[in-house]
């Protein structure tokens, strides 16, 4: 198998974050090319050339680029999506992902700093109201909540936090790489998408 560009993210909820903002809605599809390809340790989805996958938390994105290199026995360009309010990333030995950073401080945030954008008055009220608020988990719960509540039709839902983030950069896109110069830096140069 030739390199592959391979990015991973922190998490789960990232990864179909991600895929959303590709426009990608078929995750199992994207999924079994991943597989197919032999991305079959961690959840990954291949899309257009790249294959994304969940680094099981920033603590864990190191030894994961460690086994990938490992396993596939060749160099592949490897990259990593960490939140900005995280530790330095620096991994040991051979498989160095070159790192992006969100500007947003994590992704719970551009997520809230996205939904004060998309939720027009006087419903966003709330939303400002929790500005101030630390949390950033409380504050992307009552986000989802509004969206959920006052305006996705029948049909457009969510599960869980994941689905929610998924759905949300599918229909928004455009809001998130506004606001976050390190995601759209990472789309562009990482996934070429722009």
């Amino acid at each position: 198998m030739p390199p592959l560009r391979v990015a991973f993210v922190e998490g789960k909820t990232d990864l179909r974050f991600i895929m959303g903002l590709l426009g990608v809605e078929e995750l199992m599809i994207a999924k079994k090319v991943a597989r197919d390809l032999g991305f079959t340790k961690y959840e990954c989805y291949a899309h257009n050339g790249v294959v994304l996958c969940e680094g099981g938390g920033k603590d864990n994105i190191c030894r994961r680029v460690a086994e990938l290199i490992g396993d596939a026995g060749e160099a592949h360009e490897v990259y990593a999506l960490v939140d900005g309010d995280s530790d330095v990333l620096e991994c040991e030995g051979g498989g160095k992902p070159i790192i992006y950073r969100l500007e947003s401080g994590n992704l719970d945030e551009l997520v809230f700093q996205a939904a004060k954008r998309i939720v027009p008055p006087p419903h966003n009220g709330s939303l400002e109201a929790e500005e101030g608020n630390v949390d950033s988990k409380k504050k992307v719960y009552l986000a989802m909540y509004l969206l959920r509540k006052h305006f996705y039709a029948r049909g457009k839902y969510w599960s869980d936090l994941a689905s929610f983030y998924h759905r949300l950069s599918l229909d928004h896109r455009e809001v998130f790489l506004e606001l976050d110069a390190g995601l759209r830096r990472f789309m562009l140069e990482v996934l070429g998408v722009g």
